[in-house]
């Protein structure tokens, strides 16, 4: 055989040796690169445990060096507890950008590996966070052969289930809501079982922290507690919101604890700690609030036990009012007045105060405490014993009169001398179950009342939730601000910003004291917490109250800054409590006279060197709540020379202009303008004509905001930097348009235009759906809509329903619908439930429960399209629940309307079902059917597409008894069901899943490898074989040896894996 390695023995060999030299240089070479890529994507491949602070991860080289070329990196992240789940929030991304991510990209899956059902993949400056539905997330970081970027920042740790059973005890053990103490997150819908050890015992719930979204009656966000595990309305508890801490006790070993959160505001959640108590304990101190809650007692709604003898104590703390208790259902032994078990309201702290009445057979009644306490008895004896009680509680407004005789006047005078009154009894000590109320009102109405604590010594408790005296701006105590709250030896100076200022002075049934003695005079004077301000061309200083020294708990102040043009406010010294969102002590400067106005800073922590530039009004609000203060504030303010900086506008029909100070020159750093735009029409009309602010993601830096509204509270309709423009109606008769810059870049600035119009960009937002189809159709369609629309229809009947069909959709597509899309509400407002969410080319009917129902449009800031199109109709239609459905691991079941029992006739439902990412397929399994049968199926039936509407292909249509199983080939799966007008059937139950498209990925080529070939001219090569295989054998060796001390010793990458802190993440490259 010839060898294909030939030996020069010619004059030649010299240059042969040297290009020997080189080729094995050349390979050596190749393979060193081989090895240390192989280096780099193994040394990321690692396990990692989250707990419940969170952790930082990045990619290799973040944040000073760009990710490598080639790259495959897998993260397993997996939770210390096995009963908890995974978040992982994106806190920086710049990855390779490109369609559906197919360069680079970092992948999410809900498990161990990328077999798993995907969570999402992003690329680009996506910042997004996840959340995995079990124990463990994969994390999949790959990249191709070119564009290396920064990489990314993100922060993991580990939370409770959304969901899940527990088993109770008499320990007491702690729960936290997902995301606690972070933020929870939107459109979730828990619910938790607990269940008692003991079947003989009952549960106990108090909950010890709340943040959650407050709306009345808590539609928005809510926790609600059942005295089941089923959910019944006759056992519900309460519904809770905002910052509430109720107590709950089950009647029996079972309790639910649903958490449901919509997809607007959110907070940090709640914790409660919980435990068993023996069925015959029933004593417990409940706080009621203005929500309603619920006490039932043992065993309801089965039989009490004999012998209980149960006391609940209602204590309003918060000087809402009185309590009211409402029995709403009763069977209790006896015939009233002979009681044998008996439930007995009383008007107090306990069993000696004023009897309120008595309760037993099957009354229901109502009963209203003269005070803040109202206690509840329930007593059995040793025979018969019944069903027992529910009884709802909340506090109400309170008559503003004293109810101790030892009060004195009620209503007192102040003039411009001092005057003193004092609690009861005073210098000896108050008595039990004091409630005093005085009304102070100044002998002219040009005055404010100036309150000062010359003695105080009461009950000290850290929330003075014992024995205390509050101080209200103006007459009466549940309408008014309340301007201080004190109880121990505190000594405070309060004063009302108007004629009349309210005390109330309140005792519980324990501890009493000498009390107090306090002066009150009638001023002009401003306080020095608060009151009006002039600013001039020098600078003048504002204090927190008490500064240098710490400020006092509970300080709400107020000043007002005036100038003849606009205001520089700088902040000196800073030091206030830290808190997220600046939620305990704050600064806040708001635009115009009142704190109500639209908000430019609000500041918590520690700051120096902050300056704000406002209009000619601003003012300042400093709040303490009850604990933790700090040394206060210095801030310095003076007039401004600028141009105009905010101030009141008034549109008219036709177009005004607004422009950024300094137009068209760059503007000035640190501002922050205001302006408050009203009209005599329905709506504001804001049109961008050029804009040149600093650019920047997410408009941090500089940005100019257009607001729905002028309070404090309003939503945002856009926030713009760079050179973006658009066009805004506002919802109702006021817009706000805020400029901010910061200390560095500036631009050109904007110039806009305003109007006052009789109609929004939206059109008709009542619509009347009667028998006849009508349309409704997106703005400007079939032409594309605009960016950051938001547009609300609510489409009432007079008859049983109303169907709406989705003709023709284009929207912007992305996961869960988060950029553009449709929301279809049922009900006549956007805190009814949700039928569906749909966005890109999706189609879907839906039908209402009853006579209302709601569309909802919103596009973002980018990509527009044509819109959509859709029918309405009023009639009797079957309900075919929501018309848009999401395939997961977890199986989704899909029934025929009224299933198990008979579909009506006239039935028209369509669904579209969807998995979360492309490689993933939806899997129909039919379980039951039962069809009007006919050939062709032409008369009921229901059919199955290949795609996201009945114009894909068609993967059969059945009636009758048949129960297929069927996939789609793409992530999209259509199913239609119609019924005619005689015969019915019981219908059909389906279930729904997604299955991984299993895709064999292309194998790449082997790299060549260089040639190892000595060319000569000799023919003679029988000695060629063996030297041949000598010299291949020891290149190979010494391939071997470098390649072992290259593993050896060669630098990685890895992830940097560090726990969180308050300061910027220190990024490190081993």
């Amino acid at each position: 055989m010839r060898s294909n390695i030939h030996i020069n023995t010619g004059p030649s060999a010299s240059r042969s040796r040297g290009e020997y030299s080189m080729n094995v240089r050349q390979y050596l070479s190749t393979v060193v690169v081989i090895v240390a890529l192989f280096a780099i994507t193994e040394s990321c491949n690692v396990v990692l445990t989250a707990r419940g602070t969170p952790s930082n991860l990045t990619s290799p080289g973040y944040p000073t060096k760009n990710y490598p070329s080639n790259l495959t990196c897998w993260w397993r992240i997996q939770a210390s507890d096995t009963e908890n789940t995974i978040i992982v929030k994106v806190l920086d991304s710049v990855i390779e950008t490109s369609k559906n991510c197919v360069y680079d990209s970092l992948s999410f899956y809900d498990g161990s590996s990328a077999t798993d059902r995907s969570l999402g993949r992003i690329c680009g400056h996506e910042r997004t966070m996840v959340v995995s539905s079990g124990r463990v997330m994969y994390i999949l970081f790959k990249t191709d052969d070119d564009h290396e970027m920064r990489g990314f920042h993100l922060q993991f740790y580990e939370t409770t289930k959304c969901g899940g059973s527990f088993t109770v005890t008499p320990d007491k053990a702690i729960f936290h809501s997902p995301g606690h103490p972070f933020q929870y997150f939107n459109n979730q819908n828990c619910t938790w079982l607990f269940t008692a050890k003991n079947p003989t015992d009952t549960i106990v719930v108090v909950f010890d922290d709340m943040d959650v979204q407050y709306t009345d009656g808590c539609v928005s966000d809510s926790v609600t507690v059942y005295n089941d595990h089923e959910g019944h309305g006759n056992q519900f508890l309460g519904s809770i919101c905002g910052h509430t801490s109720p107590k709950f006790q089950s009647s029996k070993d079972k309790l639910r604890i649903d958490f449901k959160t919509d997809s607007s505001v959110v907070g940090n959640g709640f914790t409660f700690h919980y435990k068993t108590v023996e069925a015959g304990v029933c004593n417990l101190t409940m706080m009621p609030f203005n929500t309603p809650l619920y006490i039932v007692s043992p065993g309801y709604p089965d039989e009490y036990s004999n012998d209980l003898d149960c006391i609940w104590l209602m204590k309003e703390n918060f000087l809402m009012g009185n309590v009211e208790v409402d029995v709403v259902d009763s069977s209790i032994e006896g015939d009233y007045p002979l009681c044998n078990d008996s439930l007995t309201m009383y008007s107090g702290s306990n069993q000696k105060a004023r009897k309120l009445g008595m309760v037993c057979g099957n009354m229901t009644s109502t009963y209203t405490s003269t005070g803040m306490g109202l206690t509840v008895e329930f007593k059995t004896n040793e025979d018969v014993v019944d069903k027992g009680f529910r009884i709802r509680y909340t506090t109400v407004t309170a008559p503003a009169v004293p109810t101790s005789s030892q009060c004195g006047s009620r209503t007192l005078t102040a003039l411009s001398i001092p005057n003193y009154f004092h609690s009861p009894s005073y210098p000896y000590n108050y008595p039990n179950n004091a409630l005093c109320i005085w009304t102070l009102t100044a002998f002219s109405p040009t005055l404010m009342i100036r309150l000062e604590a010359i003695y105080s010594q009461l009950e000290d408790s850290s929330l003075c939730q014992y024995d205390s005296v509050t101080v209200y701006d103006g007459v009466g105590s549940t309408s008014s601000v309340m301007l201080k709250k004190w109880c121990g030896n505190t000594l405070p100076t309060v004063q009302s910003t108007g004629p009349s200022m309210t005390v109330v002075f309140k005792s519980d049934i324990s501890v009493t004291k000498k009390g107090f003695s306090l002066k009150y005079t009638a001023t002009s004077a401003q306080l020095t917490c608060g009151g009006r301000l002039s600013a001039s061309s020098q600078n003048r200083y504002l204090t927190s109250p008490g500064y240098p020294a710490d400020y006092q708990d509970n300080m709400n102040c107020a000043w007002t800054i005036t100038s003849s043009s606009g205001i520089v406010i700088q902040i000196v010294t800073f030091d206030l409590e830290q808190s997220d969102n600046c939620r305990y002590d704050y600064l806040a400067v708001t635009t115009g006279p009142g704190t109500d106005s639209v908000v430019l800073q609000k500041l918590c922590g520690r700051h120096t060197n902050v300056v704000i530039n406002t209009g000619s009004t601003a003012t300042i609000k400093f709040h303490s709540d009850g604990s933790n203060t700090g040394q206060g504030f210095k801030i310095a303010y003076k007039a401004a020379n600028q141009g105009s900086c905010g101030g009141q506008l008034n549109a008219l029909y036709t177009d005004q202009v607004l422009t950024s100070p300094g137009y068209p020159t760059n503007y000035p750093n640190n501002l922050d303008c205001a302006w408050i735009i009203t009209t005599t029409y329905s709506h504001i009309k804001i049109t961008i004509t050029n804009l040149d602010i600093e650019s920047q993601a997410n408009c941090n830096y500089d940005y100019l905001r257009i607001i729905d509204g002028s309070s404090s509270i309003s939503s945002t309709l856009a926030t713009l930097c760079g050179t973006q423009t658009s066009t805004y109606f506002s919802s109702g008769s006021s817009a706000v348009v805020k400029f901010h810059s910061d200390g560095s870049t500036s631009g050109k600035g904007f110039r806009l235009t305003y109007r006052g119009a009789s109609q929004s960009q939206c059109g008709l937002g009542s619509l009347v759906a009667d028998a006849t189809t009508r349309f409704l159709t997106s703005p400007n369609y079939p032409s594309n809509y605009l960016n950051n629309m938001d547009c609300s229809w609510t489409i009432a009947t007079d008859l049983t329903n109303i169907r709406i069909n989705f003709l023709d959709i284009h929207l912007e597509s992305s996961t869960n619908c988060q950029y553009d899309k449709v929301t279809v509400y049922d009900g006549s407002t956007l805190q009814s439930n949700i039928l569906g969410k749909i966005c890109g080319t999706t189609t879907g009917s839906f039908v209402s429960t009853g006579s209302s129902i709601t569309i909802k449009f919103h596009s973002d800031s980018s990509n527009t399209y044509r819109g959509f199109r859709l029918s309405y109709i009023g009639g009797d239609f079957a309900s075919c629940g929501s018309s848009v459905l999401s395939a997961s691991s977890v199986p989704g079941t899909l029934t025929s309307p009224n299933y198990p029992f008979n579909y009506p006739n006239h039935a028209e439902c369509t669904w579209t079902i969807s998995t979360i990412d492309s490689n993933w397929v939806v899997s129909l399994d039919v379980t039951t059917s039962d069809l009007e049968e006919s050939s062709g199926c032409i008369y009921d039936y229901y059919e199955v597409f290949d795609g996201s509407s009945d114009i894909a292909p068609s993967l059969g249509r059945y009636c009758g008894y048949s129960v297929p199983t069927l996939s789609s080939t793409g992530q999209y799966m259509y199913i239609k069901f119609k019924s005619d007008g005689s015969t019915t059937g019981t219908g059909f139950s389906m279930t729904y899943t997604s299955v991984y498209q299993d895709i064999v990925p292309d194998i790449p080529d082997v790299p060549n490898i260089p040639n190892i070939n000595f060319d000569t001219d000799d023919d003679d090569d029988s000695n060629a074989g063996p030297i041949a295989g000598g010299t291949v054998g020891g290149i190979f060796f010494i391939v071997f040896i470098m390649a072992l001390a290259l593993r050896a010793n060669r630098r990685r990458y890895t992830p940097f894996v560090s726990q969180a802190s308050t300061t910027s993440p220190q990024m490190t490259k081993y």
